[in-house]
């Protein structure tokens, strides 16, 4: 299991931002909170819809065999979680008509596509 570092959750905050200016991500505020807690996920987003508020969390500890984590793989980390804010709100109302499990599947097939071009053009 890998730590993450102050230089690694600097990286995840910067590359979040830039990803936001990027798409034009400008009806959210964005925060970035100082958690620990364990999602079992290299990072978590959630969102405020009425308060406008996305809230970014970077974890502490990311599973897996490397003890080192890369600076590329931070700025996917943080690329995928602008995308979640992205689609939050069409996943939000498709949840009320499919399943949640369906939509976070397709959801994440977005993500992983827009990881394998758009990703690497930034």
């Amino acid at each position: 299991m890998a730590k993450t570092t102050k230089k690694d959750l600097e990286l995840f905050q910067k590359e979040c931002k830039k990803w936001i200016e990027i798409i034009g991500l400008k009806e959210f505020e964005c925060v970035f909170a100082d958690d620990s807690a364990d999602y079992g996920t290299r990072a978590q987003v959630m969102v405020d819809l009425v308060g406008g508020i996305s809230t970014y969390f970077f974890a502490g500890d990311w599973d897996g065999n490397a003890t080192k984590i890369s600076s590329t793989e931070v700025r996917v980390v943080a690329f995928h979680e602008v995308m979640e804010v992205m689609l939050w709100e069409l996943a939000a109302m498709a949840k009320m008509y499919i399943s949640e499990d369906l939509v976070e599947k397709e959801v994440h097939k977005i993500i992983r596509r827009l990881e394998n071009t758009l990703f690497p053009k930034y």
